[in-house]
This record gives C-alpha cells, structure tokens and sequence, in this order.
C-alpha cells in the first residue's frame, strides 16, 4: 500500500475510534477470537498495526498516523485522545524503565496529566499501567511523581470498571502487599474482575472456593468457577477442568466420579487454545504450524514439542476408545 492509499484508508475519524474500540475491549477481541470472528475493529486496528510495523516505508507510514492522531486529539476529539493515552500506557510499558530515573517519571506523570479528560477505559488503562510501573522508580524519585500510590491508582481503575485494576487488587489483598491481607476483599475483587470480563481471574475465584479463601468451601462451585473460566477461553480452566473430570472430585456432585469423555472434551479445548494467540495465560503460537483450524494435528510433534494438554488429550482419547471397545 502506497503511502497516499495508507492516508486515504486509515487517516480518518473513523479508523481511530475503531482503533480506540480494539484496545478498550469495547468489542471484546478474546471472545471473538474464540468464537472463531474477529470485530471489524479489532481487523481494522490490526490492518493498521502491519502497515505501521512493515516495510520499507513503515516508520513514514508510522510517523503519519502518529501526527494524524495528535492532530485530532488537538483538535478536541475524545476518540484521539483515548487512542493517544493507551498508545503511552504501551510505549511506556515496553521501554520502562529508562536508564534516567528522572526520565522514567517524567513520562509516567506526562501520562498522568494526559489521563484526566480521556474517557472511562483509557483512564482506567492508563490508572493500571501507572501502578505496574511505580516499583520500578527508585524509592528516593517517587516523591516527584505527581500520580496517587498503587492502591489508590488500581482502585480508582476498578471504580471505572476496568477487569485488570479489580485483578490487580485482589492480588494485592490475597498477599498484603501494600496493604493489610484481607481474603473476604481479595475473594470480592476476584469476582468483579471475572465478571467484568478477565477470564483468567475465574481461575482465582475457583481456588478461592476450593481453600475457603474469603467463601465458603465448595468443590460444585469451585468446579463452576472453572467452567466460566473455559466458556472465555482460559487455558488454565480448561486444563484443570480436564484434571478434575479425569480423576474425580470427592465432594462434588458434578464430577463425583471420573468421567473421560468431559475429561477429553477440556483437554481438547486447553489444546486448541494453544494453537492461538489468546494472552498471556496461555495461548502457544510456536505451535501452530502443527494443527489446523479443527484442532487436529498436523504433523506428529516431536518429544520436546508435547505440551501437557496434548499428551492429556491424547491419553483420555485412548481411555474412551479402549472402554468402548470393552
């Protein structure tokens, strides 16, 4: 694509709200992903992604956008600044810390200032993205930062319903870093993180239910937690869905006894969520020249390339085939 059919395509109000959409979650890219259909904006900000990080003409392609972008926020839309405030959170989130402590807090309170009239979830983004960073300023910096603490930054995120500052939170409250340990709020931030949309938090809300962390003890709604988890798409449910089924779980009423088939099911879907490219909780795109678009294999993997949901697969697949042949 020529450098003017690049403007002409991209360089426009529309392409920076889809954008901005992309990167929000406001059209959710993981269960797209998973159901097999991506958003047009989470297509259109990808197109964009590989004008912008491929080819000779890249970085000019590149340097357009980026001023086409601030142009607009200048010119007072909100969709621009969204989109300008979350491309800081990953350019800071890439290259922090700097080798200049000074350097480092300039840009997190540069993101700090530039926050405060953005909308809801590039707040709530830039909110997360201050506080992963303020351990890495040096003790003897931090009074120059002109952005709250960790706790009062992830909250504010929370308060704005962002899945990843209600995570980050209930971390902190199940470790008492930065705080007092307190299991019944950890619990609490754990289920508003996995109802607000990060499927790996149902991975914690299930291990709460299995220890009585912050609830009451029980292995039906440890097991139910884990199946939200994989109805999202994440690889750990699917994975421990797969171990609970294929073993049984005293106490339980949905998986009292060993039950292969519900076994393979989930190690088969733990098996096809390696093959995409689903965060950073699971998802191995090294493999997936080895199977296609239905979950089959390939080619026969290598000793090293197995992966546990593989070999779990494959084995409860042989259980099933050798009980019906009984």
């Amino acid at each position: 694509m020529t450098l003017d059919e690049f403007t002409r395509s991209f360089c426009t109000p529309e392409c920076i709200e889809q954008c901005r959409d992309a990167l929000t979650g406001v059209d959710r890219q993981w269960h797209e992903w998973h159901e097999g259909m991506p958003s047009a904006s989470t297509i259109r900000f990808h197109m964009l992604t590989e004008e912008i990080t491929v080819g000779d003409d890249a970085e000019t392609k590149r340097r357009v956008w980026g001023e086409y972008v601030r142009d607009r926020m200048y010119g007072g839309d909100r969709y621009a600044l969204d989109l300008e405030v979350l491309y800081q959170c990953d350019d800071l989130q890439r290259v922090f810390p700097f080798s200049d402590p000074v350097d480092s807090v300039g840009a997190m309170n540069d993101l700090w200032e530039l926050q405060h009239d953005a909308g809801a979830a590039a707040k709530a983004h830039a909110c997360v993205t201050l506080a992963s960073l303020i351990d890495n300023v040096p003790p003897e910096y931090r009074d120059l930062l002109e952005c709250p603490g960790i706790v009062v930054l992830l909250c504010k995120g929370s308060d704005l319903h962002d899945p990843q500052a209600s995570f980050e939170l209930g971390r902190l409250f199940a470790s008492g870093r930065h705080l007092g340990p307190n299991e019944r709020q950890a619990h609490r931030y754990f289920v508003r993180s996995a109802h607000e949309g990060f499927a790996h938090a149902w991975v914690y809300v299930a291990m709460d239910c299995a220890n009585g962390f912050g609830t009451k003890a029980s292995p039906d709604a440890m097991i139910d937690a884990f199946m939200e988890g994989a109805v999202h798409g994440d690889y750990t449910c699917c994975m421990m869905l797969g171990h609970l089924f294929s073993r049984g779980c005293p106490g339980s009423k949905l998986a009292a006894r060993p039950d292969m088939q519900m076994a393979n099911e989930y190690y088969a879907e733990a098996l096809s969520l390696e093959s995409m490219k689903v965060g950073p909780y699971g998802g191995h795109p090294e493999r997936e020249d080895h199977i296609d678009a239905d979950g089959n294999a390939l080619r026969p993997l290598e000793d090293d390339e197995m992966t546990e949901a593989y070999v779990d697969a494959a084995f409860t697949e042989i259980v099933m085939r050798e009980f019906q042949g009984e």
